[in-house]
């Protein structure tokens, strides 16, 4: 029986998917240490009424101590910015009166060490060793469950896209992640689609209409299917939080109708720079699934 408990604060300041996968990570570490692990959404940035409920079915049990939005931050360097003795009393009464007995900023640093990454487990569906890509693809299993009307969403918007039944998935990510690390042209993705199949049809997975146009110019033996508007020209996490909530809903049902089709291609083809591409291979169980940056599956 789990003795301690982790409340993960779940959609503070970063992309969806980094939100996740350290979410998941999170929940690995608490079965390693037997805890208890819950989370906390109602303010995600992600939400646009309950936070992970507005479109997943639950997994684990929710806080509800309103708490966390002010004093359960993301990592230690946030904590550390608004550290003073007065700050340090109110989280230790607060974490008392709760029964909670540790926040996220507590073990986020642990979670992301290199010892942390590579450590073999002896947890989830095998008891045997295990590394870390294998419980993080079981976790994805267990907490990637639409609700009812997620699931209605994401039909009403792929419904019409024709997409054939053999495809290949390339997820091109541009927009802020330029400023973390190199972006790849597109012909480099093409050569890669060359040197694994003869199939031209393809999913374009992007935040930046710009990649989409330059495929069908320069590669029109290419069939492209994409759900990625015109006016789109690179994702960015500040201008996404200051939309209204209705656009966020919409603009993560098309976020999780990509992921959905990506997962289902024949090969997915991306970046394990980006979180996305991380997440996906993972829900592919590795299975066809490469990036242009890294010949190992990682997290960031």
């Amino acid at each position: 029986m789990a003795s301690k408990k982790l409340v993960f604060h779940l959609g503070v300041n970063a992309g969806f998917f980094s939100e996740y996968n350290n979410m998941l990570l999170g929940y690995i570490y608490s079965l390693d240490n037997n805890m208890n692990f819950q989370i906390y959404s109602r303010d995600a940035n992600f939400g646009y009424n309950k936070g992970w409920t507005d479109y997943f079915a639950p997994f684990t049990k929710e806080s509800t101590w309103n708490y966390h939005h002010k004093y359960n931050y993301r990592s230690v360097d946030e904590f550390n910015y608004f550290k003073s003795r007065k700050l340090i009393r109110k989280i230790s009464f607060w974490k008392f009166i709760s029964k909670t007995d540790y926040l996220t900023y507590e073990i986020f640093d642990k979670i992301r060490s290199s010892e942390f990454v590579n450590k073999n487990f002896t947890i989830g569906e095998h008891q045997d060793k295990n590394e870390l890509k294998n419980i993080f693809a079981e976790l994805v299993k267990k907490t990637w469950r639409y609700n009812d009307l997620t699931k209605s969403l994401i039909l009403s918007l792929t419904i019409n896209l024709n997409l054939p039944n053999n495809y290949v998935g390339i997820h091109i990510r541009g927009g802020d992640k330029k400023n973390e690390f190199k972006l790849f042209s597109i012909h480099e993705y093409i050569n890669k689609v060359k040197e694994l199949t003869d199939n031209k049809n393809l999913f374009i997975a992007t935040d930046d209409f710009d990649n989409v146009k330059q495929i069908k110019i320069n590669y029109p033996e290419y069939y492209c299917f994409y759900l990625c508007k015109e006016e789109k020209q690179g994702y960015d996490q500040k201008t996404f939080e200051k939309q209204n909530k209705t656009i966020i809903r919409n603009e993560m049902i098309e976020l999780f109708a990509t992921t959905d089709i990506l997962t289902n291609a024949d090969y997915f083809i991306g970046t394990y720079s980006s979180n996305i591409g991380t997440f996906i291979a993972s829900r592919r169980n590795y299975v066809d699934s490469y990036a242009l940056d890294f010949e190992e599956w990682r997290v960031w």
